[in-house]
């Protein structure tokens, strides 16, 4: 059985297997993302599950939104942004998880949705954006990032 929030992958195989309609009878009503998928390809997809993933914490999404934020009205940015949304775009851009995708034919980076961010990514994109940060100055001339960074490295808050 599948566990809630399993990570699922999928791949297309020969269509002319004779076990072409197996996966779609055991995971049919299970995961309709299976089931999409099959019926897209016509034909047969392996499944391949893996260890649930932990989800990003409130807690990394107030700090992320906060420094950006407070990143952006500093003006210390190379970003031509004009207002705090369209600089997390730029971030996301820059800094963001893509993933591979294939559109009509073609291999695509789509960017990956914030909220669909799992902890460990949260992590590794907070600490770019720190990176950023410091790099641009805007650590020792904002006194409100100074703060925030302070009181991370101070109390060793896991994000």
């Amino acid at each position: 059985m599948i566990q809630q929030n399993s990570k699922i992958s999928l791949t297309e195989v020969n269509d002319n297997a004779p076990t072409q309609g197996y996966y779609l009878h055991i995971f049919f009503g299970k995961n309709d993302e299976v089931a999409k998928l099959y019926k897209k390809y016509g034909g047969l997809c392996s499944v391949q599950i893996g260890k649930p993933e932990k989800p990003g914490t409130e807690k990394q999404n107030r700090l992320t939104h906060k420094l950006i934020e407070v990143w952006f009205f500093t003006g210390m940015h190379s970003s031509d942004a004009k207002n705090p949304a369209d600089f997390k775009l730029y971030l996301k851009r820059e800094i963001g998880v893509c993933r591979v995708v294939d559109y009509k034919g073609e291999k695509m980076l789509w960017l990956k949705s914030w909220a669909d961010y799992n902890r460990s990514e949260r992590i590794e994109f907070i600490d770019r954006l720190i990176k950023l940060i410091e790099l641009s100055g805007a650590a020792a001339e904002c006194k409100d990032i100074h703060e925030i960074l302070t009181e991370l490295d101070k109390n060793k808050l896991e994000v």
